[in-house]
């Protein structure tokens, strides 16, 4: 997105009454990016069991892509008063950056900083850091291109699969997997005292912690052989 407001800007209040069918629009918009996402990382996953690490490095960005977008939607959908005060369209806000892949990915770092992604844990402290640093730099967005096509890469002309290893597919799943842990929160943007939600987001976060311990074994039992 171009930028959000912050918080401290965007007072929190209900939808005063415009535009109904474009909340619903973003509603609907909002969890079909979320279940895409999902979608995403186990393709990504069995692309990197079957060794098509370019593959699912460009799967597993994409994901982050779509968990970008679900935390996005949600902040327009939780603030609705703000822009309406502003004289803003709703749709429009979310049109600005839904095409910008530089622009969702630079988001991701945003989601994965502000919310109680593990990174730090998953890739160890200077791993997750340097991962941070490169979104910000708009490596992610590099990353993505050159696992799908071919081109002057170090001066030479080179394939995707010369040029994305083991160790970037497996990275990039790792942190799609904790940008949907931390979009549990954006997905179930409901009361705390609405206790099935909350009940079911600790189930979700649990399947996804369980899908993330598993693909690491996938990894170190690779690495046996």
């Amino acid at each position: 997105m171009s930028k959000l407001p912050s918080s401290k800007h965007a007072s929190k209040g209900k939808f005063i009454g415009r535009n109904i069918d474009i909340v619903t629009k973003l509603e609907d918009l909002k969890v079909a990016a979320w279940h895409n996402a999902l979608r995403l990382i186990d393709d990504a996953i069995n692309a990197y069991r079957s060794q098509s690490y370019p593959t699912a490095c460009f799967l597993a960005i994409t994901a982050m892509e779509e968990c970008a977008k679900v935390s996005g939607v949600d902040f327009v959908l939780r603030n609705t008063d703000y822009y309406e005060r502003e004289g803003q369209e709703l749709d429009k806000v979310v049109d600005k950056w839904l095409e910008d892949h530089a622009v969702k990915l630079k988001h991701a770092t945003f989601v994965a900083l502000s919310s109680t992604s593990k990174g730090y844990e998953t890739l160890g402290r200077q791993e997750f850091l340097e991962w941070l640093k490169r979104v910000e730099n708009g490596h992610l967005n590099d990353l993505r291109t050159r696992s799908l096509y071919s081109g002057e890469w170090k001066k030479r002309i080179m394939e995707p699969t010369e040029q994305i290893k083991e160790e970037d597919a497996f990275r990039e799943i790792c942190m799609s997997l904790e940008l949907a842990i931390a979009d549990l929160d954006h997905y179930y943007s409901l009361p705390q005292n609405q206790i099935k939600p909350h009940i079911e987001k600790k189930r979700e976060e649990g399947k996804l912690r369980m899908k993330l311990e598993n693909f690491k074994v996938i990894r170190h039992n690779n690495s046996k052989r």
